[in-house]
């Protein structure tokens, strides 16, 4: 039985990351180890509470990535990258 999940990225995620990459590139081979971890593993991240209730979120160097599985289709939802300070600050 096959172990890993399928990626599905939500609106938006590959142009950040692209764009991570293209800044950033230094991190860019840390994020794509981070994406293969919770491929493998999908609990590997942190459980969120409140608002974002139902998803995880998992760091990699300064960057944060948000997720959330359908262990019944095994699938992650990739659903938002950012630099932590951006992405936790109130607007």
């Amino acid at each position: 039985m096959n172990n890993i999940f399928s990626l599905i990225y939500g609106t938006g995620f590959k142009l950040k990351l692209s764009k991570i990459c293209r800044n950033d590139k230094r991190f860019c081979s840390q994020i794509e180890n981070k994406i293969a971890l919770i491929q493998e593993n999908p609990k590997s991240g942190k459980a969120m509470k409140s608002v974002i209730k139902g998803t995880r979120r998992i760091h990699a160097g300064h960057y944060a990535i948000f997720y959330g599985v359908d262990y019944e289709s095994r699938n992650i939802i990739l659903m938002n990258i950012g630099h932590y300070d951006r992405l936790y600050t109130k607007k």
